[in-house]
């Protein structure tokens, strides 16, 4: 995709998107100077999802063996993804490496995506962001599309100890809600990259037990700690489950990085690698 335009192919593989919020990201996306294609049914709204379970899938397997279409963009999350990944024929979609961007319920198309070996999985903000999207924001999303190294300085460091890696990122919710499936990543010597939004300390504490007592935790190589917001938490509350998570399963582990439900939020290619020490996180390709 290096020196050429962008064409994104737009889908709602999950929830429905207010069609003021759809457009004004559309238009976004066009003012930033990519090219768009919105696909049948991204506008559409059945219930609280976008549409059926076939609708969303064809829309995504058309997206994706679209030869104009260089990276599938999610409209947004809520919830629905994960109905579609027993009807996908993974096999067929190995014949192109896209990278699917989005993140929240997203994250269950990208360990899946992960698991079968199929295309980029990208962590990054879906349309409904773009218009708001501040300069560091804008330049990592633009960086990890074209593939290019980066670094983060700023990560307050929890557990110490230098650890690298393929990031697994996501949704703190709906990574927990794959464990058991067919679909959830080898998680060993990965650095593992979590958010979550509106959860009290109670449910996060119980969803990070989850994802320990299944062996994630003793398994990857160190934990990066996103945004976790909307729950009336405090950093302190917060800091304080972190710690006792990593240092119970003897982890490195950083908190503060921007990935989550608000901006900025620095977008993650599951295909990088990523150095992290002393509060520093390195992306590196190639």
């Amino acid at each position: 995709m290096s020196g050429q335009k962008i064409t994104f192919g737009v889908v709602s593989p999950a929830s429905a998107t207010p069609t003021e919020v759809f457009d004004a990201g559309v238009a976004g996306l066009e003012k930033l100077g990519f090219g768009v294609k919105v696909f049948p049914h991204a506008r559409s709204k059945e219930g609280y999802l976008a549409a059926s379970a076939e609708a969303r899938l064809a829309d995504l397997v058309a997206a994706w063996s679209d030869p104009e279409i260089d990276a599938v963009l999610c409209a947004r999350g809520g919830f629905g993804s994960a109905h579609l990944l027993p009807m996908l024929d993974w096999r067929a979609m190995k014949a192109r490496p896209l990278p699917l961007l989005g993140f929240s319920d997203i994250t269950a198309l990208h360990l899946a995506m992960d698991r079968m070996g199929v295309g980029r999985p990208v962590a990054a903000p879906m349309l409904k962001f773009i218009p708001e999207l501040d300069a560091g924001s804008l330049a990592a999303f633009c960086q990890v599309l074209k593939r290019e190294d980066g670094e983060f300085d700023g990560a307050e460091v929890l557990a110490e100890g230098a650890f690298s890696g393929r990031p697994l990122a996501g949704n703190l919710t709906v990574m927990a809600s794959l464990l058991g499936t067919p679909y959830f990543p080898d998680p060993a010597g990965r650095v593992l990259v979590l958010e979550e939004v509106g959860e009290p300390l109670y449910r996060i504490d119980r969803l990070l037990t989850q994802l320990e007592q299944s062996g994630v935790f003793a398994a990857c190589a160190g934990v990066v700690f996103g945004a976790f917001t909307g729950g009336d938490l405090s950093d302190a509350e917060l800091r304080e489950l972190f710690l006792r998570v990593v240092r119970h399963a003897g982890k490195p582990a950083v908190m503060g990085y921007p990935f989550g439900h608000e901006l900025p939020f620095h977008a993650i290619d599951f295909s990088a690698r990523w150095r992290v020490e002393d509060g520093k996180i390195a992306r590196i390709f190639g």
